[in-house]
């Protein structure tokens, strides 16, 4: 993770006995994501139990204190290995969490291969009773959408990690839930977020939740005059994402498309390029817009757009 700590937004499931059985990730004021098979250990039932639990579930936020939650959306796990199956329970909890817990963010666009990211679960071998890091290698998507993760440290991903959030350090957001994980080799498999999405669209889908008028809407957000060769990258992303959430809040307007005209570098040099490029990003990330909805056009493509665009409208009124 960026700062080293643990974020407050895990937690952890155990059995009756007390055993820790599966982590997952507090996503919104009440909401939880983990695996389904992880509420099934935690309830005591059959680990590939098809029906939706109706008992509430303890969940356990380390360090701080343990909440009841009802399992409000139920994709059950796989019956048996290699068959259909997306394993992801969508838990509330009957009272807010913690105070001091900071809900997590699904990343908006998933990192490519090669990328590190991070890990954190329980392993039984050997024992953490406290937790541990591993981190992993992304590969690719499988057939079944999952991402493979490759461990790279001296631990692996095992039992004892089912629902743990997957965490991008660059970015700080959940890449996915790992679902399933090898006990003798260093592969293992996530929920992606954007099949966590489709599975829960009420809590996770910020777009389509309560907006019929959406669907027929486009917001578009045009930045002009952008351009990088100084220091300032941070404070612009910052100051850019508190207008666009002031439009979210107060006005319930999300962007669907980002439009950035002008010429981005000062002087034209590679680094003040790969300033524009990580400012893009940050931006589309912050504001949960995947990539191919950032479009970058020059001066003159703006100005012909713009005559463009004004012509269409003198034809259509004559």
């Amino acid at each position: 993770m960026p700062d080293g700590s643990l974020p407050t937004s895990v937690v952890r499931f155990t059995d009756t006995a007390g055993h820790v059985v599966g982590v997952g990730v507090l996503v919104g004021k009440r909401e939880v994501l983990t695996c389904a098979h992880v509420v099934n250990l935690a309830s005591g039932r059959d680990k590939l139990s098809g029906e939706q639990p109706r008992e509430p579930v303890v969940v356990d936020f380390p360090g701080r204190t343990a909440v009841s939650a009802q399992v409000r959306q139920w994709l059950p796990p796989p019956p048996r290995e290699g068959t259909p199956g997306q394993d992801v329970a969508g838990l509330e909890l009957t009272e807010d969490a913690p105070a001091d817990v900071t809900p997590a963010k699904l990343i908006t666009t998933l990192p490519g291969p090669g990328h590190e990211v991070d890990v954190f679960g329980y392993p039984g071998k050997p024992a953490r009773p406290d937790g541990a890091w591993v981190r992993a290698v992304v590969r690719r998507q499988v057939g079944n959408g999952y991402l493979q993760l490759d461990a790279k440290s001296a631990l692996q991903v095992q039992p004892g990690y089912s629902g743990s959030p997957v965490w991008d350090p660059v970015t700080g957001r959940v890449v996915g839930l790992v679902a399933t994980a090898g006990r003798t080799t260093p592969d293992s498999y996530a929920i992606t977020a954007d099949l966590l999405r489709l599975s829960w669209p009420r809590a996770l889908d910020h777009r389509r939740r309560g907006d019929d008028k959406g669907l027929d809407r486009l917001n578009v957000v045009h930045l002009a005059g952008a351009r990088f060769g100084g220091g300032d990258r941070d404070h612009l992303i910052e100051a850019l994402h508190q207008d666009l959430d002031h439009l979210t809040r107060n006005e319930g307007l999300r962007p669907d498309l980002l439009v950035v005209a002008g010429d981005l570098t000062e002087r034209g040099l590679r680094t003040e390029f790969e300033q524009a490029v990580a400012f893009l990003d940050g931006l589309a990330e912050a504001v949960e817009l995947p990539r191919d909805r950032v479009v970058v056009v020059s001066c003159s493509e703006v100005i012909r757009a713009r005559w463009t665009l004004s012509r269409s409208r003198r034809t259509a009124c004559a």
